[in-house]
């Protein structure tokens, strides 16, 4: 059951060495990429993303959350990948694609929150599918829903839409965990993001984070 429990350590953050904007826009667009095998990606959400998400204790309604869980994965046929940690990296990758389908881009107001945890709780697992049905129950997933998906085409469209978006990234994707804020790559940024992501969040927006 310990890969199961979420544990949110929540971390002091230093925001020295950026500059913060004069104004503060309205929303911070946060894209990761990321591949659900990989240890610094499995690192980042464990210490940089469920603590960012759970300093604020609710969803924050100026945040717009895109993960794309791809990576390194290369296309090798209709519906087929081949994915750096191996098959159990694509499947890994597909049930994070149809868990942000169904709690994202499904809902009014994204459950960003909810995602995070479900997440969390299967990349901390050993095997991630399998760990899908306990995770989903301790976040509030329809398992069902998100076990269609899997299996079924959608799926494997969701992963294929993340793949066309991972390869417009530029420049090039060359490090998983990435980070991209507001749709713009700043590499000192992504450097700073991997172990002080709410220092970079407050960066841009210090009226939330006082």
């Amino acid at each position: 059951m310990g890969h199961f429990k979420l544990i949110f350590v929540f971390l002091a953050f230093l925001t020295a060495g950026f500059i913060l904007p004069s104004e503060q826009d309205d929303n911070l667009k946060i894209s990761v990429y990321y591949e659900t095998y990989c240890p610094d990606s499995i690192n980042f959400v464990m210490n940089q993303l469920a603590p960012m998400m759970g300093e604020f204790n609710k969803y924050p309604d100026w945040l717009i959350l895109e993960l794309i869980p791809f990576g390194f994965a290369k296309e090798t046929g209709h519906f087929k990948w081949s994915c750096q940690h191996g098959p159990k990296e694509c499947a890994g990758n597909k049930l994070n694609a149809c868990a942000i389908d169904e709690l994202v881009t499904k809902q009014y107001n994204p459950l960003y929150m909810r995602l995070v945890n479900f997440i969390y709780c299967t990349m901390t697992a050993d095997n991630q599918v399998k760990a899908a049905k306990q995770c989903a129950a301790q976040t509030g997933v329809n398992y069902k829903k998100l076990m269609k998906c899997y299996k079924g085409t959608e799926g494997d469209k969701l992963l294929e839409m993340y793949g066309n978006i991972t390869a417009s990234l530029q420049p090039p994707l060359n490090w998983v965990p990435t980070a991209v804020f507001n749709d713009k790559y700043n590499e000192t940024e992504n450097n700073e993001a991997q172990t002080n992501l709410y220092g970079v969040v407050c960066s841009y927006m210090p009226d939330e984070c006082k």
